[in-house]
């Protein structure tokens, strides 16, 4: 939903910049929305609600509001708050909102920036997990006398079994450390 809101507040600054009001600005919004997403799409439906609350006489800085509240997004939240701020004390809308697009979009880019390199380290714990277990396997495979005397006593049997305990830790230390939330 955070992409389709900075596509709307785009198309909004869009539209304010061609000269209409706030008001018209966010039905031409609406309208690129259901041409983006569909009609059935959550942003389309949100911002025809708007639209029809707006035809109410109800205005768009409570409405705006309302849609923060509902959709839970921080962005659109902040963006309410902005919107409110500038039609009660007046401000220049076209530049805020063209501001505050390049903001969540720059956001959005970090966030996914950092998903990219969560997602390669990864795959980078996974290979490292598995390659003691498949050198052990082609060992086994191609050298059975070689493991033999490691596995074959106790001395030995007592060495591989810390050996696997450490390596069970390591694989949750690697897990934890990879789960990080953006």
């Amino acid at each position: 939903m955070e992409r389709e809101f900075l596509d709307f507040l785009t198309a909004f600054a869009g539209s304010l910049k061609a000269g209409y009001s706030a008001e018209r600005a966010i039905r031409e919004g609406a309208g690129q929305m259901e041409i983006l997403y569909g009609r059935e799409a959550l942003i389309s439906t949100e911002m025809r609600r708007l639209c029809t609350q707006m035809e109410m006489n109800r205005g768009p800085e409570e409405l705006l509001t309302e849609f923060a509240v509902r959709s839970e997004l921080e962005d659109a939240d902040m963006f309410a708050e902005v919107f409110r701020t500038i039609a009660r004390s007046g401000g220049d809308m076209i530049s805020i909102a063209g501001r505050t697009a390049e903001m969540i979009g720059e956001k959005l880019r970090t966030q996914e920036d950092i998903r990219t390199a969560v997602r390669g380290r990864q795959f980078e714990q996974t290979i490292m997990n598995l390659m003691p277990l498949a050198i052990l396997a082609y060992m086994r495979a191609a050298s059975p006398a070689l493991l033999a005397g490691v596995y074959g006593n106790f001395p030995g049997i007592l060495l591989m079994t810390a050996a696997l305990g450490l390596y069970a830790m390591a694989f949750a230390l690697g897990r934890r450390m990879s789960r990080i939330e953006v």
